[in-house]
C-alpha cells in the first residue's frame, strides 16, 4: 500500500552525484506531502528550496495542494506550511 502513495520525485545532480532529492506522497485525496533531503556537503546552497518549489508547482499543476513540514534545527519543533491556490 505504501508504494501506491508515492507519486513524484525529483533529483538534483552534481555530475553523477545525487546531491538532493525531493518526493511527494498522496497521503490524502486533496493534499500531497513533500519530503526533501540534501547531502550535508551540498546544503545551504538553495538546492532544497529549488527542489521543493519545482515539486510544489508540479503538484499544483495536477490540481492538488502541496504540504510540507519543515523542522527548525534551533528549536526542534515542526513548522507547518500549507500553500493554497486562491
Amino acid at each position: 500500500k505504501r508504494k501506491e502513495l508515492d507519486v513524484l520525485g525529483l533529483g538534483a545532480y552534481d555530475g553523477d552525484t545525487l546531491a538532493g532529492f525531493a518526493a511527494c506522497s498522496a497521503d490524502c485525496e486533496t493534499m500531497w506531502q513533500i519530503g526533501v533531503d540534501v547531502l550535508p556537503e551540498y546544503r545551504r546552497q538553495g538546492i532544497a528550496s529549488a527542489l521543493t518549489s519545482r515539486l510544489a508547482l508540479e503538484i499544483l499543476r495536477r490540481g492538488k495542494v502541496p504540504l510540507s513540514k519543515t523542522y527548525m534545527e534551533v528549536k526542534r519543533r515542526p513548522l507547518y506550511l500549507v500553500k493554497e491556490e486562491l
